[in-house]
């Protein structure tokens, strides 16, 4: 399972398609990990995305970790644990 004390989750991000490739997709995922810094401490944020995607989320410091139709991804958020 991919849930455990020290990882969240993003579970939704979803920019209509008129609004593409000018930061706004940038903008909600590093917003939603500031405001999670506020209230929890997770050590990694995990997501589950399409292979067409996985690109964006990677050019933001998320790395595959399996793929099988989804492509799972995790961002460390702490150097250290």
């Amino acid at each position: 399972s991919m849930q455990s004390p020290d990882r969240a989750a993003l579970r939704w991000l979803l920019v209509r398609r008129d609004f593409h490739r000018n930061g706004l997709g940038k903008f909600l995922v590093f917003s939603t990990l500031r405001h999670l810094g506020k209230h929890e401490d997770p050590a990694q944020i995990w997501l589950r995305t399409l292979p067409q995607t996985a690109p964006f989320f990677q050019k933001l410091g998320f790395h595959i970790t399996a793929t099988s139709p989804w492509v799972e991804m995790i961002k460390k958020l702490k150097v250290c644990p």
